[in-house]
């Protein structure tokens, strides 16, 4: 293990993904002795296949774990290859979990709003505002904008409003 981690020190790894990676291979190979009575010498296709399942099913681990202990069994995969222990590559990128991202909203808004919002824009006879209030109508927890940018008839010669493509809608009463 000591020799893993002098790997990653030279291949630029941070002291804190050097010591994660460390520590979960640890488990791995704790698996490994729990499960066949050894640790293995290299990494088998079918070990790794297992322990995938293991971390998903029985310990219910999020897919971003798993991903990062797929991570570090794959750099102990490159420095096994490496070092001449083992000839092939038994994690594999299809084994990687895509894992999807909760962006948080940095404001909440209620449909009641969203649509006090919509029939002011209807009752103003503002016709640039209709692709907007509908993004929101649909989207109501997303921040709309709108990318036509021209504005109608009603915003021609108004400075606050600027001509061109970009990312605003006219909403000035």
């Amino acid at each position: 293990m000591k020799e893993f981690e002098e790997y990653l020190k030279r291949i630029g790894k941070s002291e804190n993904t050097a010591l994660t990676y460390c520590r979960n291979i640890r488990m791995y190979f704790s698996w490994c002795r729990d499960s066949f009575g050894s640790e293995p010498k290299k990494l088998y296709r079918s070990n790794v296949l297992e322990y995938i399942s293991y971390m998903r099913n029985i310990r219910g681990y999020s897919p971003k774990s798993v991903n990062n202990h797929l991570s570090a069994l794959r750099c102990l995969n490159k420095y096994l290859v490496q070092i001449g222990r083992q000839s092939d590559m038994t994690v594999l990128d299809s084994d990687f979990m895509k894992v999807q991202i909760q962006y948080a909203s940095p404001c909440s808004v209620d449909k009641k709003e969203v649509e006090a919002f919509r029939q002011r824009m209807l009752e103003s006879g503002r016709l640039c505002n209709r692709d907007l209030t509908g993004l929101c109508r649909s989207a109501p927890q997303r921040v709309c904008q709108s990318e036509t940018g021209s504005g109608g008839s009603h915003c021609k010669g108004d400075p606050r409003h600027r001509q061109g493509r970009q990312a605003e809608a006219c909403l000035y009463q």
